[in-house]
């Protein structure tokens, strides 16, 4: 396969997308109230080496529970992705969100319950975020010095 550029491509910068990562923020409404979430997160791309790992490993356990016949509830399934985001992809975040008046932690296990809640009423953010993630455009010096100057 040849290799040809294309005008105007920007490769991603690899300590951005890998270790920097950049901040991504989104607001969704829930009821009367704005949720506003607040990542600071690593590309999903090929720079990132781990969560292509892990996520390459997830998929072939999926294959192998399919062959077997083995019928994964799909809330698990989003919730071992959610695992591999976390570990491979989300540097730090909080937000609005509160359970019982009180601020939800930056943990994990609330990372993943959050967007694994059975009425999905953050998948969307989730979705947000993953596009941006695999969009390259968003990991390059460009965009870096642009957050700077701003």
């Amino acid at each position: 396969m040849t290799d040809f550029q294309i005008d105007g491509y920007t490769p991603a910068d690899p300590h951005m997308a890998t270790e920097v990562g950049v901040e991504l923020n989104y607001s969704t409404e829930v009821g009367p109230n704005v949720i506003d979430f607040n990542f600071r997160a690593r590309s999903t791309g090929n720079e990132n080496k781990a969560f292509q790992k892990a996520a390459e490993k997830l998929s072939n356990i999926r294959d192998v529970r399919q062959k077997t016949g083995f019928k994964q509830p799909v809330i698990d399934a989003l919730k071992e992705t959610l695992e591999i985001w976390y570990d491979h992809v989300i540097i730090s975040w909080n937000t609005t969100a509160t359970q019982g008046g009180k601020p939800i932690e930056n943990t994990r296990e609330n990372f993943i319950s959050l967007f694994s809640h059975k009425d999905q009423i953050f998948i969307g953010v989730f979705n947000m975020l993953s596009s941006d993630c695999a969009d390259v455009s968003n990991f390059t010096k460009e965009v870096e010095a642009e957050a700077v100057k701003n």
